[in-house]
C-alpha cells in the first residue's frame, strides 16, 4: 500500500462552519431527491436506447452502489473534493477518476455503510474521521448491460490523514478545488466511447473527470454556490443543454431544485 498525506485545516471552528454549509446543501436537495433519481435513471435509459440501441434495455439488471463525496477544507481555507484514480485492474471504470465507493453487499446495513466501508478499503479513510455525513443524490450509469444506481453521501474530513491506497483498485488520489468548476475553459466536448454521445470533460492536472463523477461534482458545485444562475459554469451548461447528456442532466436537475425554491417564496 502507498501512503499520501491529505492535509486538513486545523481550525475546528472553520471545520464546523463548513459542516453547517453542507447540511444546508442537503436541505436544498432533500425534497427533490426522489424526483432527481427517477429523472436521471429514465433519461439514461432513453438516451442509451436511442444512441446505442441495446437489447432489452428496460429489463437490464439494476445494481445498487454507493459513493462518498469527501469534502476537504484545506489549510489555505480552500474547499476541495477528494477523488480517486482507478487502476486498470478493476472490473469497470479502469483508469478513470471516481469517488471512493462501490457495490452494496448483503452484510452492509445501509448504503451509507457501503460508501464508508469502500472508502476505508480503497484509501484508508476511516468513518471516525468524517463528520457531517449527509445524503446527497442518487444518479445512474449504464455499463456492460447493467444500470448502476449510485447513491451518494457528502462527508467533511475532520483532520489530516494518510491515504493508504489499495493498489489493486486505486493508483492515486486527487484534491480538486471546488472553485475550478467555475472556469469554463476547463471544459470541452468529448466523444465518450462507451456512450457514443457528446459528453463533458474537465481536465485536472493530467487526469480527465467525466461521466457520473463529473455530474456529481458539477451538481455539488452549483448547490454550494450562492446565486449559481449568475455563474459562468451555469451559463455554459445552459448553452450545452440538449447537445450534451451530462450538461443537460445537471442543468435540468438544478431547474428541479429551483422550482421547489420558487414555490416556497
Amino acid at each position: 500500500m502507498s501512503h499520501i498525506l491529505v492535509n486538513v485545516h486545523k481550525d475546528k471552528a472553520e471545520i464546523s462552519k463548513t459542516g453547517h454549509k453542507l447540511k444546508e446543501i442537503a436541505k436544498l436537495i432533500e425534497p427533490r431527491r426522489a424526483v432527481i433519481k427517477e429523472f436521471y435513471e429514465q433519461n439514461l435509459i432513453d438516451m442509451n436506447t436511442k444512441v446505442n440501441k441495446p437489447k432489452k434495455k428496460k429489463s437490464a439488471k439494476i445494481v445498487k452502489s454507493a459513493i462518498l463525496i469527501p469534502i476537504v477544507l484545506c489549510p489555505d481555507n480552500e474547499l476541495k473534493v477528494l477523488l480517486t484514480v482507478r487502476t486498470n485492474r478493476v472490473s469497470i471504470s479502469k483508469n478513470e477518476v471516481s469517488f471512493p465507493g462501490g457495490k452494496w453487499e448483503r452484510n452492509d446495513e445501509s448504503l451509507i455503510t457501503t460508501a464508508l466501508r469502500e472508502s476505508y478499503e480503497e484509501i484508508g479513510l476511516h468513518a471516525d474521521n468524517i463528520d457531517h455525513i449527509t445524503e446527497f443524490v442518487t444518479l445512474s450509469t449504464y455499463r456492460r448491460g447493467k444500470i448502476y444506481n449510485v447513491y451518494s453521501i457528502i462527508g467533511l474530513l475532520k483532520s489530516s490523514f494518510y491515504a493508504k491506497l489499495n493498489r489493486k483498485e486505486v493508483q492515486d488520489v486527487l484534491l480538486v478545488p471546488l472553485s475550478s468548476m467555475a472556469h469554463t475553459h476547463e471544459y470541452r466536448t468529448n466523444n465518450i466511447p462507451y456512450l457514443a454521445t457528446q459528453g463533458l470533460v474537465m481536465q485536472h492536472t493530467t487526469f480527465k473527470i467525466f461521466g457520473l463523477s463529473y455530474a456529481f461534482l458539477g451538481l455539488f458545485y452549483l448547490l454550494a454556490t450562492p446565486s449559481y444562475k449568475e455563474t459562468e459554469y451555469y451559463r455554459y451548461l445552459e448553452s450545452r443543454n440538449g447537445t450534451s447528456f451530462v450538461a443537460t442532466m445537471i442543468w435540468k436537475m438544478m431547474e428541479l431544485v429551483n422550482e421547489l425554491l420558487v414555490s416556497k417564496l
